[in-house]
């Protein structure tokens, strides 16, 4: 999608990210404290901190990880090479969305009734502009889709069913035999 709707932007450094720019979209040097504003550079790396602290900090599906490690140096190497992935887990779906407003900056498809919701932006997006040049490529997306939401979700099942197991059932039947 990035791509592919680089090319079909005009470049996503030269068009793209000008349109946003100009649009207001984009605006690193904003350290305005007042937390009504929906991005600034503190409301970023104040919530930013609070959200990954979470996520690496008290997530179960984290700490299984980090406990399934043989030792403490794994589990710090395994965090350590998971930062390049958690970063381009953030710059991506940003540089999509200068796509998107420089697809979109003067027809809002809400308002114009084609799609109902934001969430249905992207997918509108890929049919939009990938399904003329790339035959096939929206069921691929939504395919793509499909396997994330599924896999993400067989793996906290599996995290809760483990949790659950060794948590509830092990001390109720098992330990009271010893």
């Amino acid at each position: 999608v990035l791509i592919q709707g680089s090319y079909r932007e005009g470049g996503l450094f030269e068009l793209a990210w000008v349109k946003s720019e100009r649009g207001g979209r984009i605006d690193f040097w904003n350290f305005d404290p007042n937390i009504l504003y929906r991005q600034t550079f503190w409301t970023l790396v104040i919530g930013g901190f609070i959200n990954y602290s979470f996520t690496y900090g008290i997530n179960q599906a984290q700490i299984q990880r980090a406990l399934s490690a043989k030792t403490l140096r794994d589990a710090q190497l395994a965090y350590w090479l998971n930062i390049p992935g958690c970063i381009a887990f953030i710059l991506l779906p940003g540089l999509v969305g200068i796509l998107l407003y420089a697809r979109y900056q003067f027809c809002d498809p809400i308002v114009s009734g084609r799609i109902a919701k934001r969430d249905q932006l992207v997918p509108l997006y890929v049919m939009d502009v990938l399904s003329e040049d790339l035959p096939g490529f929206p069921g691929l997306f939504v395919a793509m889709l499909f396997s994330g939401s599924l896999s993400t979700i067989s793996s906290t099942l599996n995290g809760l069913g483990a949790v659950i197991t060794r948590d509830f059932v092990q001390p109720l039947y098992f330990d009271r035999f010893r």
